[in-house]
């Protein structure tokens, strides 16, 4: 048996041998002979090993290409997927032009993405995907991308368009949607108005530029348009330029990473020539408080590593009223008892109180709270507070909830809104659960004038504003069994039935006021409400815009009972109603993606708030009597059109662009003014923010307009808002081709005073 094993093993050896002279001599061959005759001649392989080793050998052997002269259309460095190296002809192409000249830039970045309609689970869903941001290249100065990287992992799809776009912020966004079935053989050319460019340097406290990172985000102002790529980084407190259209005003908000936060949003006048470099500055907030303050059971003991909830309220006085605000967060103290905390606002502002609640449920002892007055300037950085001994906090109410038999009801969510003792109104609202007994009970150290109950449990009537003092221990709540209304409606096919609702109206009035039970309708057209007073009610249906649409009378329920009336079931709505279907495109015949607009009925003079939706489109129902419509868009000309069977596409020219003087001399603390133009109460302009004495606006059609105005008082990361009172106000004549410079409007001293002693 050993014999035959060492025979085996000797016989293997051999032929081991053997093919390792075969390779070797393979080896030299391939050589010694040139590569063309290499590729030319025939294999002479005696086995299929020696056949794949001078493939390999083949395959890795290096190529030598004839020398060709550089070309100045192909830049030495390497080129990014989109340039004309390695370019098809059939690849996608993407130009951007200057408006004025007319030539071609390669200084602004292409922003391409995909967007597909695809069908999924019986229901067309559009998928976005994003291919990336390049600037021209090569002689053509144009971005290039092939098909396959368009429909790179696309799936079955049932419509393709490609959105091109300048990064930058532009007015309006520089954007075009092109269909890709059939495949684009022509540039896609991107026109540019004049445009210069915007940056932004954050301060510190010194004027000087701050050592931060963070981001920020430039915006165009709101109704005029939008910006596709505004948001850039910011490095060491400075960002990179970003490409801006000529004569826009600015929303900047910046955000920074790490204890500063959010920088309160500012408004600034972009570029106003081409070319020009603006830089707008934001100052950095104060360096927040950081407190350490070591949490006490009591004078010898520290509550260790434990969870604790904090609750900062800041209460203001203004006027005879009282405003309140309440943040909170949890926290948990270390192995000694010390928790550290952050406080943005180091000083409080005036008339305003700020303390720090400190909640705790112990094992044993329950809850138990203890608070901290911070009304006073913090130091910057980190401080410590000493110690703060927990007590347990006064009882505000207790009681049950029972059913009508008296028998406990568990797990039913109490709420209880603390009506303040300086304010009379609602401040704070706590909620706790009954337990197995069905009792409850709300502990706060907060001072309150009285209580308001209420209690929502499924199958019973909720109980609303029960009014109870502070410190009641026996409040009884006896909830009432609710009644069901099941039903279902039909439709017109096509029609979405989630739109509609179904109101109910109580016949009969209650000493005890609820909320009016409502339900929307399902997909399939069914419907159920809950919660439903026992006593009789009208079921009425209604539009979004809360138009009735039919009405079932007298409907009787039972408590604890489901009614499933035959009058409630199969109910006909919408009959003979039909589709309206837009698209909405700009001055450049490009879909309006994502716009908010009011369309108007003329038959009926109802008034329906829509949007648009990627490719502009948007569709409703309307009734038959139904036949005139105008529509009306921020910063567009509204648009008058009758119903058709057929999508129309309307297009929706830009509004008149005047620049309004406002002439005022502020008054501390007021920040700066806002002003808006209104025709009517539908026809008006958004607020705008009055910068170095001008207010841009966008007008939708000539008329007389009347002007309003505003103050706007920052303070520290709080902005508030009051209108001021004109007498008489401002009326401005605005007409067709008229002076975009309107006459110069003056608001008194007087005026801004009396605006700050009503704020």
């Amino acid at each position: 048996m050993k014999s035959y094993v060492l025979a085996i093993v000797l016989v293997l050896v051999l032929v081991g041998l053997w093919l390792g002279l075969e390779l070797a001599r393979s080896g030299e061959d391939a050589a010694s002979t040139p590569l063309a005759a290499v590729e030319n001649e025939p294999t002479r392989a005696r086995d299929e090993l020696v056949a794949e080793t001078r493939r390999v050998q083949r395959e890795a052997a290096p190529t030598t290409e004839p020398a060709t002269a550089p070309s100045s259309a192909v830049p030495s460095a390497a080129l990014p997927s989109s340039s004309a190296a390695g370019s098809k002809p059939d690849d996608l192409r993407v130009r951007v032009i200057d408006q004025a000249s007319g030539r071609r830039l390669d200084e602004l970045e292409i922003h391409l993405a995909r967007y597909l309609v695809v069908e999924q689970n019986g229901a067309r869903l559009g998928e976005l995907h994003d291919l990336g941001k390049e600037r021209p290249v090569g002689a053509e100065v144009e971005r290039r991308i092939s098909r396959e990287r368009v429909f790179e992992f696309a799936r079955r799809k049932e419509g393709a368009w490609l959105i091109a776009a300048v990064v930058g912020v532009f007015a309006p966004l520089t954007e075009t949607r092109v269909p890709l079935e059939p495949w684009p053989t022509e540039p896609i050319e991107l026109v540019v108005p004049a445009y210069g460019w915007v940056r932004c340097r954050v301060r510190d406290e010194l004027g000087g530029t701050a050592d931060v990172h963070g981001r920020v985000e430039f915006r165009s102002e709101p109704g005029v348009s939008s910006t596709l790529d505004g948001r850039v980084p910011v490095f060491r407190g400075e960002s990179p330029s970003v490409p801006c259209g000529v004569g826009l005003v600015l929303k900047v908000d910046a955000e920074l990473y790490g204890e500063r936060g959010k920088i309160p949003p500012l408004v600034a006048r972009g570029p106003q020539a081409s070319g020009e470099t603006v830089e707008i500055a934001l100052d950095l907030p104060p360096r927040p408080a950081v407190l350490r303050v070591r949490v006490m059971l009591d004078a010898h003991e520290p509550l260790r590593e434990a969870e604790i909830e904090l609750r900062q309220e800041s209460a203001r006085t203004i006027a005879s009223s009282a405003m309140s605000q309440s943040k909170h967060a949890r926290q948990r103290t270390d192995p000694e008892g010390w928790l550290r905390f952050t406080v943005e606002d180091r000083l409080a502002a005036e008339g305003r109180r700020r303390t720090i609640q400190l909640q705790h449920v112990h094992a044993t002892r329950g809850p138990l709270a203890g608070a901290l007055d911070l009304s006073q300037e913090l130091p910057p950085g980190e401080s410590s507070l000493g110690e703060l001994v927990l007590q347990e906090e006064p009882l505000l109410a207790a009681g049950r909830v029972v059913d009508g038999a008296g028998a406990p009801i568990v797990e039913v969510q109490v709420g209880a809104w603390i009506v303040g003792e300086a304010s009379g109104s609602p401040e704070q609202r706590l909620t706790t659960s009954t337990d197995a007994a069905g009792r409850f009970a709300f502990r706060d150290s907060r001072r309150t004038k009285h209580l308001h109950l209420e209690v929502r449990h499924a199958g019973y009537l909720a109980v609303e504003g029960l009014e109870v003092p502070p410190g009641a221990r026996d409040v009884v709540i006896e909830l009432e069994k609710a009644a069901a209304l099941r039903g279902s409606a039909r439709l017109p096919s096509g029609m979405d039935a989630t739109r509609l609702r179904v109101e109910l109206r109580s016949i009969a009035r209650r000493s005890m006021p609820q909320l009016t039970p409502s339900a929307a309708l399902r997909a399939d057209g069914t419907f159920v409400i809950e919660g439903i007073v026992p006593e009789p009610h009208d079921a009425v249906f209604l539009t979004p815009e809360r138009t009735p649409l039919a009405t079932i009378r007298d409907l009787r329920f039972a408590a604890g009972e489901e009614n499933r009336d035959p009058r409630a079931q199969e109910v006909e709505l919408c009959r003979g109603w039909r589709e309206l279907a837009l698209r909405l495109l700009d001055e450049r015949d490009l879909p309006l993606a994502s716009t908010s607009f009011e369309l108007l009925s003329l038959a009926s003079s109802s008034r329906r708030a829509l949007q648009s939706d990627a490719e502009g489109a948007c569709s409703i129902w309307i009734a038959p009597e139904e036949q005139s419509f105008r529509l009306a868009a921020p910063g567009r000309r509204p648009r008058s059109f009758e119903w058709t069977a057929a999508r129309q596409d309307l297009r929706l020219l830009p509004g008149i662009r005047v620049t309004l003087p406002v002439q005022a001399t502020l008054v501390p603390p007021i920040t700066r003014l806002r002003v808006q133009l209104g025709a009517s109460e539908r026809v008006s302009t958004g607020w705008v923010d009055v910068l170095d004495g001008r207010a841009e606006l966008v007008l939708a059609e000539p008329g007389r307009y009347t002007m309003s105005a505003a103050i706007v008082i920052q303070e520290q990361r709080t902005t508030m808002v009051s209108e001021l009172d004109l007498e008489p106000p401002p009326l401005l004549e605005i007409t067709e081709g008229g002076p975009t410079l309107l006459p110069a409007c003056v608001i008194s001293e007087a005026a801004l005073r009396a605006a700050l002693g009503r704020k």
